[in-house]
Parts: C-alpha cells; sequence; structure tokens
C-alpha cells in the first residue's frame, strides 16, 4: 500500500493496484454468488403452497407429473412426491369422514328410499358452498328435503322414547306379586288365588 497525506498532513493509507483487482475480484464473485442465490430463491418460491399448484400434481398423469418435476433435483422431487402422498391420505380421510357423515344424515332423514336420497343428494347439491361439519350437513340436507316434500321432515315418535328404565335394570329379590300384600291384592282385584 503506498502512503499519502491528506490536506492536514496525516497520513492516509490508499490501495496498490494488486489489493484494488483482489477487491474487483471478490465483488466479481459476490455478485455470483447473489445471482446463484436469487435464482436458488426463484426455484425455493416454487414450493410455497400458494406457488405451487397441489391439486394439478394430484390430478396429473405420470407425464404431466415428470414435466412439472422438470428443473427440481432428486431430493426435492421426493420431497414434493412425499408431500402430494400426504396431501392424497389427508383428502382420503376427509373424504371418507365426510361419506360417513353424509350417510348417517340421509339414512336419518329418507331411511332405505334409495330415490328420496338421490334427490335430497341432489337438491342439496345446488347449495352454496360447502358443509363444514355435521350440523350444517345435516341442516343442509333438511332444507333439501323441505323443499323436495313442501314439508320439514319427520323424526318418528318411537325413536323419541326414551324408557326411565332400562330393560336390563337389576329388580330386587321377591316380586310385588309374591308378597303377602301383593297376593291379597291380587285375590281381592281379580278374584284369583295365586
Amino acid at each position: 500500500m503506498a502512503k499519502l497525506f491528506d490536506e492536514e498532513g496525516n497520513p492516509v493509507e490508499v490501495l496498490d493496484q494488486e489489493a484494488i483487482a483482489a477487491l474487483e475480484e471478490k465483488a466479481k464473485r459476490t455478485e455470483e454468488l447473489e445471482a446463484q442465490v436469487k435464482e436458488r430463491d426463484e426455484k425455493l418460491s416454487k414450493f410455497e403452497q400458494k406457488d405451487f399448484n397441489w391439486r394439478k400434481l394430484e390430478t396429473a398423469t405420470e407425464e404431466e407429473k415428470a414435466k412439472m418435476m422438470e428443473g427440481f433435483s432428486a431430493e426435492k422431487q421426493e420431497l414434493i412426491e412425499q408431500e402430494a402422498e400426504r396431501r392424497k391420505e389427508i383428502s382420503d380421510l376427509k373424504q371418507g369422514i365426510n361419506d360417513e357423515r353424509q350417510e348417517a344424515v340421509l339414512t336419518a332423514i329418507a331411511g332405505n328410499d334409495e330415490e328420496l336420497r338421490n334427490q335430497i343428494k341432489e337438491t342439496a347439491s345446488t347449495f352454496i358452498g360447502e358443509a363444514r361439519n355435521i350440523k350444517e350437513l345435516t341442516d343442509r340436507y333438511s332444507n333439501a328435503y323441505t323443499l323436495i316434500k313442501g314439508a320439514k321432515p319427520q323424526v318418528n315418535p318411537v325413536n323419541l322414547y326414551y324408557p326411565a328404565s332400562s330393560p336390563k335394570e337389576k329388580v330386587s329379590g321377591t316380586k310385588f306379586g309374591e308378597t303377602e300384600e301383593g297376593k291379597s291384592n291380587i285375590k281381592a282385584w281379580f278374584g284369583v288365588d295365586v
């Protein structure tokens, strides 16, 4: 480094040509690395859920999947495939739960009448939005039934009966008809000896 002096006479260090060339080389290398980082960031941004089209991947054929995977490393492709498998498994589980709920609600409203079940499903599918829980699904199918039949679904009154005691309730050792008071009452009421 060459030594120069400022206006006040203080020594100031100045870089020589070799140091300037080394700094310029480091700057070029830094720019190259920044460009590589930017390129990788662009590639990685495809993995963000809002940018990568997972639904398209689920329904794609093998050729379309291969085309979508172009440009990704083998490791990234494996990660994408694993994520797609997890998403499919979750989707299948949700669909299974939803199907069970639909079946339970349809059985409660339409029983075994297949024609009415199909009409309810068809009418409910015309409603806007989707049912997020069992209550919304029940309301949706109940409203569909009301549109089809012109009246709200009636619950069988037999199904509403809840006995105060269960049929398996334990009984004490002796029955009323076996006691002396019970025998005398039966004879007085019915004229029969027990």
